[in-house]
């Protein structure tokens, strides 16, 4: 396995580090234990990376009260010069991506609602 590229290892699971574009983003998926089973099939089983094209790694759905969500938390910056030019569409570009996702984790529901993101 190849060493990663930035030295923030695990920070997703406190404050997010300063120097990064930031992004939270959850949506409920529904409630009970049938729909947590099948939210975890989908991120479990890489479906929800088929279905919404790309890939990312993101956290297990969490049943609270029997409320089902699923939320995606990341920091990153543009390691090229490239994505540095994008500027604001790589953020746009990010958002995009993490709408897919979440949609495509609970896509099964029937529900219109979008994710809530939260970007910075």
């Amino acid at each position: 396995m190849s060493e990663l590229t930035y030295s923030e290892v695990g920070a997703t699971a406190g404050d997010l580090p300063p120097g990064y574009r930031h992004v939270r983003a959850s949506r409920i998926l529904g409630h009970g234990e049938a729909v947590f089973d099948a939210a975890s099939d989908v991120l479990l089983d890489w479906e929800m990376h088929e279905r919404s094209g790309i890939g990312r790694i993101v956290g297990p759905p969490e049943a609270i009260d029997q409320v089902v969500t699923a939320t995606i938390t990341a920091f990153s910056r543009p390691a090229s010069r490239l994505a540095r030019l994008a500027g604001p569409v790589g953020t746009l570009a990010q958002r995009w991506m993490t709408h897919r996702y979440l949609r495509a984790i609970g896509q099964d529901d029937g529900r219109p609602d979008s994710p809530r993101v939260s970007a910075s």
